[in-house]
């Protein structure tokens, strides 16, 4: 059975398998450290708010990848005016990286830490690299190194599932690509040795707050 994502209202996911919760990646992250695109705690957010940024995100990511499948030939046509300047950025970065499409939308998951996520991209430059991608014009993201670690981390015990044991032998890397609305980007790795660290306390944390809220 493969793994279902579920988010509520107050803009907490879930991943479920097999009558298996597991812990959102995104979700631990948030609660604990605060929202990298908001100053507020997500219970004191307008849920109008995290609607938008979390459905554009939502399409754009999955443009992204639908362009992947149909071998980097994008029919702008298709587009809304409102994705098309983050389209832009995304066909540039491949042009200009031209990076082997290994798989994007990977859900990944952790028996370990019981924590699971869908990652955005999963590309051979000089090495296989975990990339996540943002859509907007905050290049502040403070929270993607730990949340890089932790889908690499769930990738590492998945790989066998989505078909790429090849790749077990290998190191990977970790990027944040920033898409823009003026149709730029910026590509950045992610380098911080204690991300992996960091996130597991956070997602220790989250635990105990789950267990005293029961959620």
């Amino acid at each position: 059975m493969a793994l279902e994502e579920r988010t509520e209202a107050d803009g907490k996911r879930w991943y479920f398998e097999d009558g298996e919760k597991f812990d959102s990646v995104t979700t631990v992250l948030g609660w604990i450290y605060g929202y990298s695109h908001w100053t507020r705690r997500p219970d004191e957010l307008a849920l109008d708010e995290m609607s938008f940024y979390r459905e554009r995100g939502k399409a754009v990511h999955a443009i992204c990848c639908d362009i992947l499948g149909n071998g980097l030939t994008p029919d702008w046509s298709t587009f809304e005016n409102e994705f098309l300047p983050f389209i832009d950025a995304f066909d540039k970065w491949m042009h200009d990286f031209k990076p082997e499409v290994i798989k994007g939308e990977l859900k990944v998951k952790s028996l370990l830490y019981w924590v699971a996520g869908r990652l955005d991209l999963f590309m051979g430059l000089s090495y296989p690299t975990v990339i996540d991608l943002k859509a907007g014009d905050n290049d502040a993201q403070p929270l993607v190194g730990p949340q890089t670690a932790a889908y690499r981390m769930c990738l590492r015990e998945t790989l066998d599932h989505h078909g790429l044991g090849k790749y077990i032998a290998y190191g990977f890397e970790r990027a944040v690509l920033m898409l823009h609305s003026d149709g730029t980007y910026r590509f950045d790795f992610c380098t911080d040795s204690t991300d992996q660290e960091d996130f597991l306390n956070a997602a220790a944390a989250f635990r105990s707050a789950k267990r005293l809220n029961a959620w």
